[in-house]
């Protein structure tokens, strides 16, 4: 008899290897696997449901999924140890290292058919869907903080800075000055909304001076 074994790698939990092998009464031997910690989980679905764990060559646990028991699964397992026999992985064979009379080297009258699994690449598009909500999040955020009215201190605030301003381009006719006085007192207004307002600095405030202020900055280094 020949068998035939569907591969499946890449999977997310604590196996990321798995064999499935379907008999013709459409009932189902999974082998799991974990190399790295050495540990292979034997599971049968069909008229009946039970599992497995053995971890290098000795079983951990045995348990009937229908019962929800544990079980000496034993007898159930020995009848199936050719076709986990079969199965064409020597490693994994000699993880099971001879437990219900399973065979620890492959026989060789069973096929490998590999399934690439998506699963790796849904998570790494869940991944960058999820920065793009973020991002997109962020850019909502931004505009909801340009949008929204305006409290009463942030006209105190736009009277302060552009009285400051005027006071000391009136002294001596410093654009550079009077630039950076708007700009950096803007900013400090920015900190101040976070600090103390408690919410978002408001952007229109910001820019209003920051954007005239960086512009008046550059005329004042080049022309004066």
């Amino acid at each position: 008899m020949k068998y035939s074994w569907r591969y499946i790698h890449h999977r997310p939990g604590p196996y990321p290897e798995l064999y499935l092998y379907q008999n013709e009464n459409s009932e189902w031997l999974k082998v799991e696997i974990n190399r790295i910690q050495r540990v292979v989980k034997l599971q049968y679905d069909g008229a009946d449901s039970f599992f497995s764990v053995i971890k290098n060559r000795h079983i951990i646990r045995e348990k009937n999924l229908q019962t929800g028991e544990s079980e000496d699964l034993d007898p159930k397992f020995r009848k199936m140890r050719m076709t986990i026999s079969s199965l064409p992985d020597n490693e994994v064979l000699e993880i099971i290292g001879g437990s219900y009379g399973v065979l620890t080297e492959f026989l060789g009258k069973a096929t490998r058919r590999e399934k690439r699994d998506f699963t790796f690449l849904g998570n790494l598009w869940k991944r960058w869907l999820g920065r793009l909500h973020r991002f997109f999040r962020g850019v909502k955020k931004t505009f909801r903080a340009l949008l929204y009215w305006p409290a009463w201190y942030d006209f105190l605030d736009v009277g302060v800075i552009s009285a400051g301003v005027w006071f000391i381009f009136s002294i001596n006719y410093d654009l550079i000055s009077a630039s950076f006085f708007g700009i950096f007192s803007s900013i400090v207004t920015g900190f101040m909304d976070m600090l103390f307002r408690k919410r978002d600095p408001y952007l229109i405030k910001i820019l209003l001076f920051l954007l005239p202020g960086a512009y008046f900055w550059y005329l004042g280094y080049v022309f004066q």
